[in-house]
């Protein structure tokens, strides 16, 4: 759980339900780390494969949901969105593994307590 004297939220779900967000419905999942935890932090990456190129992969992504993150930047081969919980950084990036076809993509979550 994130949060001491503010609202809580489960990370662990929090990073599952990110991670089921950036795999569309024409991808698999390739690899899934769970979530990785070190001390108040908590790290999941996912890599997914899909038939979609990577420009109509970002604009799918963009198109999606996320939890109330906002879209942090993006360079060609990288979106990011972060959430702030009081204080507290939910970060999400998601990079282009390999071009494909099938087109690869890792995407990471990453809790940053303040």
């Amino acid at each position: 759980m994130l949060g001491c004297d503010r609202k809580s939220i489960d990370l662990d779900r929090e990073a599952a339900a990110v991670m089921d967000l950036v795999t569309p419905g024409t991808g698999s999942v390739l690899t899934d780390s769970g979530p990785l935890r070190s001390g108040m932090e908590l790290a999941r990456s996912r890599q997914v494969q899909t038939t979609l190129s990577w420009s109509e992969y970002a604009q799918w992504l963009d198109g999606q949901a996320l939890l109330g993150y906002q879209r942090g930047g993006a360079d060609g081969d990288r979106i990011t969105f972060v959430r702030m919980l009081d204080g507290d950084e939910l970060d999400l990036c998601v990079e282009k593994a390999a071009e494909g076809p099938p087109l690869r993509v890792k995407a990471t979550f990453l809790s940053l307590p303040d």
